[in-house]
C-alpha cells in the first residue's frame, strides 16, 4: 500500500451559532449584540488517508463524523483548518443528494454523472452497467419521488461506483438498501478496494468497519478519540459507550477486591487476572473466572477440530441485581473478525436477579464442529436485560475482549477450507 497522502485533515474546526429565535440573528447583525451561542461540531480534528486505504470512522450520534465527511467532500467550509485531497472524488453523503425528485432513473443517471465529472458520452458507455448494477427495472423511466428508499439508494450507488473514483467517500448509505443489495455493494467496494480506490468508510455497523477497513478513527465530541486498527477502535467505542453509562450512574461501586465465602467447594473462586484482554463494563457483577475444559472436565487451551468443549462462566455479584442477566459468547479469528457466537438469552436461559455475593456457574457446551483449524480469541460478556426481557439494556456489567485464547488443531480426516465449516448432512439419491 503506498504511503502518499491522499486525503490530509489538518486542524479541523467547524463552529455553528445557534439562536433562540430568528430575531436574535439580526439583532446581532445590525446592533453588534451577542445573541448567538455558538457550538463546536469539530475541535481541531487531524487525520490523513493513504492512498488506496480504507479508513472508517465511528462515533456516537453527534460526534462529528457527516460533518467532517461533508467537509473533505467540499460541500462544507470549515471554519478552521485545511483539508487536502488528490484524485477523483466521489461522495454519497446523503441518500439522492444530486437528484431532481422531478426527473426520471434515467434523466438522473446523466444528471448525477455529470455533477461527479463524467461527460454525457462516457456516461452513455457506462449506461447498462449502471442499470445493471441499480437493478430497478422499468422504474428507471419513472420520476425518482416514486422511489423507494432503498430504489433510491441502488441508483445513487450504482451511478457512483461507475465512475471509477479515486476517492470514495460514504456516510451510511449502505444501510438503506436490502440485505441482498448490501452483499453487492460490499463485493463492489472489495473489488474497487483491489483496484487501489481510497475510500473513507462511516457507519454503525462496527462487523461492516472491522471487515472492511485498513484501520478506523473514532470521533466523540468533536474530538479525535483515538485512532488505529478497526479492531483496536471498534473496542474503544464499545468501552466509550460503557465509560458514558459509568458517568450517569457514579454511586455505582465497583468493588473489584471483594471476594466472599466460597460457595461450591469443587471450584476455585480466585479472580482470574485476564492478562492482555480489554475489559469494561459497570461492574455490579463480574465474570470472577473463565474455564474451558473438554469432555472429561480437564482445562484446556487447545482442542482438536469436532472436539467438544465446555466454557464455564463463573459469575459473582458485587451489589444487589435488580435485572436479569444474559451471558453472551463470541469467538474470533486471529483478524479480529467475529465468527461465532451465542448468548444465554436465546436458549432461555438468564442469570437471575439476587443479593450480593451471590454466585453462579454457567455453561455453554457444545462440539466444535463450526471453527476451521486455527487460533481464535473470545470475547465475553454480562448484559441487563431489559423489563420486558426481550433486547438487552445499554449498558453491560462486564465486557471482556479476549479473555482466552482457544487453538484448534487439525482432525485428520477432515479438511476445512472456509472460515467454519457447513454442518450439514449429505446424501446422495
Amino acid at each position: 500500500m503506498s504511503s502518499d497522502k491522499i486525503i490530509e485533515v489538518t486542524n479541523v474546526s467547524k463552529t455553528y451559532t445557534l439562536y433562540d429565535k430568528p430575531t436574535d440573528r439580526i439583532a446581532e447583525l445590525f446592533f453588534r449584540t451577542k445573541k448567538g451561542k455558538k457550538v463546536a461540531s469539530l475541535k481541531n480534528v487531524s487525520f490523513h488517508v493513504n492512498k488506496g486505504e480504507t479508513v472508517g470512522i465511528v462515533g456516537r450520534n453527534g460526534a462529528g463524523k457527516s460533518t467532517i465527511l461533508q467537509i473533505i467532500a467540499g460541500t462544507l467550509s470549515p471554519t478552521t483548518g485545511s483539508v487536502k485531497i488528490k484524485g477523483r472524488v466521489v461522495a454519497l453523503l446523503e441518500l439522492g443528494a444530486g437528484f431532481n425528485m422531478e426527473f426520471s432513473g434515467e434523466e438522473n443517471v446523466f444528471l448525477y454523472g455529470s455533477i461527479l465529472g463524467l461527460s454525457k458520452e462516457e456516461i452513455k458507455q457506462r449506461y447498462q452497467q449502471i442499470l445493471d448494477f441499480a437493478e430497478i427495472g422499468e422504474f428507471i423511466r419513472y420520476p425518482v419521488k416514486t422511489y423507494s428508499s432503498g430504489m433510491f439508494v441502488r441508483l445513487a450507488f450504482a451511478v457512483a461506483i461507475n465512475v471509477s473514483p479515486e476517492v470514495l467517500i460514504i456516510d451510511e448509505a449502505l444501510s438503506v438498501g436490502d440485505v441482498q443489495f448490501q452483499h453487492k455493494c460490499m463485493a463492489k467496494l472489495r473489488e474497487l478496494q483491489s483496484n487501489g480506490c481510497t475510500i473513507l468508510f462511516v457507519s454503525h455497523d462496527i462487523d461492516s468497519v472491522k471487515s472492511l477497513c485498513d484501520s478506523a478513527i473514532l470521533l466523540n465530541k468533536g474530538e479525535v478519540h483515538s485512532q488505529g486498527t478497526a479492531d483496536e477502535i471498534a473496542n474503544n467505542y464499545i468501552e466509550l459507550i460503557h465509560q458514558e453509562q459509568l458517568d450517569k450512574r457514579k454511586q455505582i461501586q465497583d468493588n473489584v477486591g471483594s471476594l466472599y465465602e466460597v460457595t461450591n467447594k469443587s471450584l476455585d473462586w480466585t479472580a482470574e487476572s485476564f492478562i492482555g484482554s480489554e475489559r469494561h463494563g459497570l461492574g455490579e457483577a463480574k465474570i470472577v473466572k473463565l474455564l474451558l475444559e473438554d469432555a472429561n472436565g480437564r482445562a484446556l487451551d487447545n482442542i482438536v477440530y469436532a472436539e467438544k468443549l465446555n466454557v464455564k462462566f463463573l459469575v459473582e455479584y458485587f451489589m444487589d441485581i435488580s435485572t436479569e442477566i444474559n451471558v453472551g459468547l463470541l469467538f474470533k479469528d486471529d483478524k479480529g473478525i467475529d465468527i461465532l457466537g451465542d448468548d444465554s438469552w436465546n436458549h432461555k436461559v438468564l442469570l437471575p436477579s439476587a443479593k450480593q455475593g451471590s454466585r453462579f456457574v454457567l455453561n455453554f457446551d457444545f462440539p466444535n464442529f463450526y471453527l476451521k483449524p486455527g487460533t481464535y480469541s473470545i470475547t465475553v460478556a454480562l448484559g441487563a436485560m431489559s423489563e420486558d426481557k426481550a433486547t438487552w439494556n445499554e449498558y453491560y456489567y462486564d465486557w471482556i475482549d479476549r479473555a482466552k485464547i482457544l487453538t484448534i488443531r487439525t482432525k485428520e480426516d477432515v479438511r476445512v477450507w472456509s472460515k467454519v465449516l457447513l454442518p450439514a448432512k449429505i446424501t446422495l439419491d
